[in-house]
């Protein structure tokens, strides 16, 4: 007979079966939820069902702890209104003033008392549509007084503890409440005469997931959304496209607007910023254009102040005390001085939207507003009052890259003309390739591409760096990537210093300059070495480019140590290295460089590419254009900021042509009857220090 506890007695069976049920109950018991408390307030939450602004500030006031605008107010009935009887919405506000927070919490409302069953949030990319619905669970796990009010919402959706899985097994009385807690979608308990039993909140982004949105419940009914907020539907990558912005108009007006199916209609809350004129939210909130979305576009400020003039002088005080190394207390001390004295002067004209919008330390929301302004004019005009500077932003637009690849000259490859007095060359490095190109010059800055490829050589007409087949280290045959640019270098170097190209007269020219980019990470070191050990060192440069904005002090006015010399937008340098290397202002040159490309090749000043079909240039012309601008202006100078598209592509030749440019201006080539384009990014007048940091103005 065996003994106690051994597998084969029945007890011992007994007591497994007796676990087992024990540990189910116990399970089922955390999963149960419990007899519902009554609500704590009834007449608190009855009061808010048709009051959207009194649900607001009932259940959120940390959210709005400044009393309202006229402003918030009309935006607040126009949010209410949509949501209650149908309708579209779009509005713009200035940036801090809490559209999105009225809109996700009036989403929240909408679904709470029962106006909706099926709200969707969409936002401009995946990220900030996952953002507004984390907002909403975290308002349903800690708000006390939606706890308080709300008990057959929030206290099964605590019960969960924010752990998905638990939702599976959770009951009310017995019976599945099919709830759901996802990363991308919230289905509410379903709890038997509860208003917002079994709402759905989901997201998505614009771009996907939108088209024939619908959840289906596990009795087999399909729900669509009725209710949609739009927040933010533009990127600035976006603002600037026409292309993305008429696909995501129509996403709007085709896939959005359907949501909720055949015959039904959809109401619908947008929120936008207008980045700039004809983007997508500057489309939507005009009424001429789009009626049905009734668009509102609000501002920081209805009026500027009457006496700039004295404006600027309170702006001049800050810049002179921070360039003095004043503290934060310091400046704001004298500003506030200035202001209190002057305040009659500075407030004459003015009309704020927002007179509570306020930091503590400033005087009123006028002097926050107007430190705004000053901090970036440009932004301010955008994210502040909904109206982009159209004259700020207008620029000839850039050759698009079958233009440049048809901007050739009469010569053929290789080939100097006659007016040419120097050569230049640049070479682009990278752990896969080097990129090279070499330019002719006159001395008035008319020039023309000469030659370019890439060590390498690659047997594509087509290729990208990322793909590049032969490799530096195939090429070389060595394994660290060190040492297989180096070699790389060693050879190239050689051949593009000692390469002679015939002018027009019989005349040979050699490249004068050569710079070699030293700015990839790793590779520094050994650039240097290679530039400082080559039999032609005394032609070659190692270069850095930096990006000068409107806030930095243009290198004209560097000073200039021992052994340096500063020339048009770069600055010449000996550093420990023992070699001679340059500093450049990428965004100018880049700028002078797109500039010459939209010249005709019969002007002078112009930049040609040497003659060969279209489809020869192809890719090389690509690389030129690869990258957007943007005019930002300080108010004493204006700067095209260069910077590549999110796709990042290959821009490596363009790097190669800029620096061609920049050796000819080392050279001793002038830069004469500039246009307006480069002209704008000369100080209007000379700056005795950087313009300084004002982050401490940041409201």
């Amino acid at each position: 007979m065996s003994k106690t506890g051994d597998p084969g007695d029945d007890s011992y069976e007994r007591h497994k079966r007796d676990a087992a049920a024990r540990q189910a109950a116990l399970s089922a018991a955390g999963r149960a939820i419990p007899e519902l408390p009554p609500v704590a307030n009834p007449k608190r939450r009855s009061a808010a069902k048709q009051d959207l602004g009194k649900f607001l500030l009932t259940y959120f006031p940390k959210a709005f702890p400044l009393k309202w605008s006229k402003d918030h107010e009309s935006i607040i009935a126009k949010v209410k209104q949509a949501v209650l009887s149908g309708g579209l919405f779009a509005m713009a506000m200035p940036r801090g003033s809490g559209k999105t927070t009225v809109c996700e919490r009036a989403i929240l409302w909408a679904v709470l008392y029962g106006h909706h069953r099926f709200a969707m949030l969409i936002g401009a990319n995946k990220e900030k549509a996952d953002e507004s619905i984390d907002k909403i669970k975290t308002e349903l796990e800690t708000n006390e007084l939606l706890l308080a009010d709300f008990p057959e919402v929030c206290i099964p959706c605590r019960r969960l503890e924010g752990i998905a899985n638990r939702a599976k097994g959770q009951t009310f009385r017995g019976v599945p409440t099919k709830i759901v807690w996802g990363k991308r979608a919230v289905v509410f308990a379903t709890i038997p005469d509860a208003a917002g039993s079994g709402a759905i909140v989901k997201t998505g982004a614009i771009k996907s997931a939108v088209r024939g949105a619908n959840y289906l419940r596990p009795d087999g009914e399909v729900e669509r959304p009725t209710l949609v907020l739009l927040d933010d539907p533009q990127t600035r990558d976006s603002a600037r496209s026409e292309n993305q912005t008429n696909a995501r108009e129509q996403i709007v007006a085709a896939d959005v607007l359907g949501l909720a199916g055949p015959g039904k209609s959809v109401a619908a809350l947008m929120t936008c910023t207008v980045i700039q004129p004809n983007d997508l939210a500057d489309r939507m909130l005009n009424r001429a254009t789009h009626p049905d979305w009734q668009g509102e576009r609000k501002k920081l400020l209805y009026a500027m102040p009457k006496h700039m003039a004295r404006w600027e002088e309170y702006r001049e005080l800050v810049a002179d005390l921070l360039a003095r190394d004043a503290t934060p207390e310091q400046v704001q001390k004298a500003a506030n001085a200035f202001y209190r004295k002057h305040r009659k002067e500075l407030e004459e004209g003015a009309i704020v939207a927002w007179p509570e919008r306020k930091r503590p330390c400033d005087v009123t929301a006028l002097q926050s507003a107007m430190n705004l302004y000053f901090l970036d004019p440009e932004a301010f005009a955008s994210e502040y009052q909904n109206e982009p500077l159209v004259a700020a932003t207008e620029i000839d637009p850039l050759p698009t890259a079958d233009q440049v690849a048809r901007k050739v000259n009469p010569l053929a490859r290789g080939r100097v003309p006659l007016r040419a007095q120097r050569l230049t060359a640049m070479v682009d490095v990278h752990d896969r390739l080097l990129f090279w190109a070499v330019c002719w010059w006159d001395d008035d800055f008319t020039g023309g591409v000469l030659s370019y490829g890439t060590w390498p050589k690659q047997t594509k007409g087509q290729f990208t760096l990322r793909a590049a087949d032969p490799t530096i280290k195939k090429a070389t045959k060595l394994r660290n990537i060190l040492p297989a640019i180096r070699k790389a270098l060693d050879t190239l170097l050689p051949e593009l210093a000692s390469q002679a190209y015939k002018r027009d007269d019989a005349i040979e020219l050699r490249p004068e300059r050569i710079l070699v980019d030293a700015g990839y990470g790793q590779a520094m070191d050994t650039v240097y070495a290679a530039c400082r050990e080559s039999p032609f060192s005394h032609l070659i440069r190692p270069a850095h480019g930096k990006g000068i904005s409107e806030k930095h002090k243009p290198m004209s006015e560097w000073p200039a140590g021992e052994g340096e010399r500063g020339g048009h937008h770069w600055f010449r340098k000996t550093g420990k290295r023992g070699i001679r290397y340059l500093v450049t202002d990428v965004n100018y040159w880049k700028s002078f460089v797109h500039e010459a490309l939209s010249m005709d090749p019969a002007e002078d000043h112009s930049l040609s590419l040497f003659q060969s079909p279209p489809h020869i240039h192809r890719l090389f012309a690509q690389h030129l254009t690869a990258e957007t601008r943007e005019r930002k202006s300080s108010g004493v100078r204006s700067v095209d900021i260069w910077s590549l598209p999110t796709a990042k592509p290959d821009n490596h030749w363009f790097d190669c042509v800029v620096g061609c440019a920049v050796g000819a201006s080392e050279l001793g080539c002038k830069i004469e009857n500039r246009s307006r384009l480069i002209q704008a990014q000369e100080p209007a007048a000379p700056l005795a220090v950087e313009p300084p940091s004002v982050s401490y103005l940041e409201l």
